[in-house]
């Protein structure tokens, strides 16, 4: 019986809490408050007072145990409104469980905290697996937590634990019932106050849509009248018809079609404007049946349209169709605009889209899209590639400027155009780079094509330079065959052309390169031939190599190759007397990089040699500071024969200067800025001859 009271005592309370909270939460209806962690705020303090009155009255058994029903409450706080709810009533229960300091009060502040962290995995796994709180869940979380509260009651009971089975067994059987059912009362009062709420609002809803529609009763009528001056005065050209025949059109529509009297085109069929085919190569007639069977089905059509003008023209228009009420019947409207040149834009867009714009050839993406569509169909097999790559384009730009980098391109791109079938795709993929794409072609076709590309490059030049490319071909003869590994083959083929053919084009290139320079500065093919028949008279070389020999011939040929890419300004020699006489600095890097750059074996041996041009014998240099035989002996023996033929050649710098006289002013550097041996035997052929006519 004691049980059964507390029971009853319990359950009115809890009855008491229901609808107390359930009248707070309506009038905290999420419409009306600041935000939803404002309700639970709100609830967990109202759980809080709650669980304060009920700790304040507990039933006290003979035992001297207080019993609560705070287990209750703490899972209906989880369950109707969440973990900040939850969390507010189990600390507001901590903190007033532990103030109350009665029998066992350590016990029940593990137990408040057991039953919190049991809420709380709830919430985070029902949250995660996105699960509504239900009856069943509830029952089972105040199961697990009650289970807990009754274990309390166990041991608070100490040695008269037996007393307390009863009281355990209440709680475990009674508290979740109580539970379950507290939250179905609260879930039906929620749930009857939102339907009775959207019940409100749907009625508002309701009403504002009958004064709409009201309203646009009202407008429809004006807007009907307004709609003909529209028509009429629109800038678009507009067409009213019933079914294909036109029964009014506007001014900008007669001007469209060029007539100048509506009775030539009303009452018309729209077909009698139309040319017999319309641009997606569909048939006028089945066009508008097309159209008009689509707009009978409600359908609003926005198609590209051609009409006829009256001399002729075909036009090609954006076409609007709609079918309108009018208060006598229905119409079908068509608006229509000339579309013409946007059409020419997004031609020219696409093909920019498609096509290098330096060559006109296809790019790389459009490139990629044809690749797969030519190999996807088997009657284009076997199918070929050709990878291509230009010589010497950075060299080109280099000397030449980009202007004449971007001619050497499009000059290639042209010839390929020219060498190749109207069916193959010819693709610049990068700077340098081209890939031919032969549908239908076998291993002869290649080598004919690869022939015919090289003849028709020769013929070509761009400033001095003769166009070449190094090219390798690979076939693919089964749609099977893995593409990238064919096009890897053909790109293998090159590389190996380019390397067997590296030195070949580097000497050609060389050579055209040279006919630029004498272009550009004449005085330097006059120099050269100076300087070589200077050299082959002076012999200031006797004991040299013939290897060595041909290097100084190389220097004297190459010295001012630099000039292609160095400002006018750093071509003239620096210093006023010999001592100081030395090649402008930047001039000798720039020729250095132009003959490294080529890559032609002996000239990149010259290029290295460039470096010790301003170098003396005693260390005394401009820039590396060498000595003695560090410093190359053609490079020694170049200095000596430059020198000389530049004073003979610069009276106004060096005076009027006989042989006898330069011998003697070079004297004076000789061990200093001259090997003094190789100056010795010059000096000697020198002395021998008795002409003392200038040096031509």
């Amino acid at each position: 019986m004691e049980q059964i009271m507390a029971l009853v005592s319990k359950a009115s309370v809890l009855l008491a809490f229901v609808f107390i909270s359930a009248f707070i939460s309506e009038k905290l209806d999420v419409e009306h408050k600041k935000s939803l962690r404002y309700h639970q705020v709100a609830q967990g303090i109202i759980f809080s007072i709650f669980i304060f009155i009920d700790i304040k009255n507990p039933f006290i058994s003979r035992n001297g145990i207080s019993y609560d029903a705070r287990e209750v409450l703490l899972n209906l706080s989880a369950a109707i409104y969440g973990p900040l709810t939850a969390t507010i009533t189990a600390a507001a229960t901590f903190v007033m469980r532990w103030a109350r300091g009665t029998l066992g009060t350590g016990i029940a502040l593990i137990n408040i905290t057991v039953i919190y962290l049991i809420e709380l995995t709830f919430l985070y796994i029902f949250n995660r697996k996105k699960i509504q709180f239900n009856s069943k869940h509830l029952f089972l979380m105040a199961a697990l937590t009650n289970i807990t509260s009754g274990l309390t009651v166990l041991i608070i009971g100490g040695s008269q634990w037996r007393q307390s089975i009863v009281p355990a067994l209440t709680v475990f059987f009674a508290y979740p019932v109580f539970t379950v059912e507290a939250f179905r009362i609260m879930k039906y009062i929620r749930n009857r106050e939102e339907l009775l709420a959207e019940l409100s609002k749907r009625d508002k809803i309701l009403f504002q849509k009958n004064q709409q529609l009201q309203h646009a009763n009202e407008e429809l009528h004006r807007n009907e009248l307004h709609f003909r001056t529209m028509f009429y005065h629109s800038s678009e050209a507009v067409f009213l018809m019933e079914k294909d025949e036109i029964s009014d059109l506007n001014l900008a529509a007669m001007q469209l079609l060029g007539y100048g009297k509506k009775e030539d085109v009303l009452g018309k069929s729209l077909y009698l404007f139309m040319p017999e085919m319309q641009k997606d190569e569909q048939n006028s007639q089945q066009y508008i049946e097309n159209t008009f069977r689509k707009l009978e089905k409600g359908q609003a059509l926005q198609t590209e349209i051609a009409l006829l003008t009256k001399n002729g023209v075909e036009l090609l228009l954006e076409g609007v169709f709609i079918e309108i009420e009018m208060t006598d019947k229905k119409y079908v409207y068509m608006s229509a605009r000339d579309i013409r040149e946007r059409k020419k834009q997004e031609e020219e867009m696409m093909y920019k889209a498609q096509y290098d714009a330096l060559t006109q050839v296809a790019n790389r993406q459009y490139f990629s899209e044809m690749l797969k569509k030519i190999c996807s169909q088997e009657n284009n097999y076997p199918v070929a590639f050709i990878m291509a790559d230009i010589n010497g384009l950075k060299l080109t730009n280099d000397l030449f400027g980009h202007s004449k980098g971007d001619e050497l391109i499009v000059k290639i791109s042209q010839v390929l155009n020219k060498s190749c079938r109207n069916h193959d795709l010819i693709a610049r993929v990068g700077g340098d780079e081209f890939i031919i794409i032969f549908p239908k072609a076998n291993e002869k076709t290649m080598k004919t094509v690869i022939e015919r590309i090289r003849e028709n490059l020769s013929r070509e030049r761009v400033e001095t330079v003769s166009p070449s490319l190094a090219m390798g071909y690979a076939i693919k003869e089964k749609m099977e065959s893995e593409t990238d590994g064919i096009l890897h083959q053909a790109d293998e083929r090159m590389y190996i052309d380019k390397l067997d053919n590296r030195q070949k084009n580097a000497r050609i290139f060389l050579g055209n390169i040279m006919e630029k320079l004498y272009e550009v500065s004449p005085a330097d093919k006059k120099q050269c031939q100076d300087l070589k028949a200077f050299f082959s008279k002076e012999d200031v070389c006797a004991d040299m190599s013939p290897a060595c020999k041909k290097e100084v011939e190389k220097l004297i040929e190459y010295v001012n190759i630099g000039k292609l890419i160095t400002h006018q300004d750093d071509w003239p020699m620096l210093g006023e007397n010999v001592k100081n006489l030395r090649f402008s600095q930047k001039l000798i890097e720039n020729s250095y990089s132009v003959l490294r750059n080529i890559g032609e074996i002996e000239s990149m041996t010259i290029a290295e040699h460039l470096i010790s041009l301003n170098e003396s014998w005693d260390g005394s240099g401009f820039v590396l500071g060498t000595a003695g035989e560090e410093i190359p002996l053609a490079v020694r023996g170049f200095r000596i024969l430059f020198d000389a033929y530049y004073m003979q050649k610069h009276p106004e710098i060096f005076g009027q200067l006989s042989k006898q006289q330069i011998l003697e002013e070079m004297q004076k550097q000789a061990g200093k800025k001259y090997d003094p041996i190789l100056f010795a035997k010059f000096a000697g052929e020198m002395k021998m001859e008795t002409n003392e006519e200038k040096i031509e």
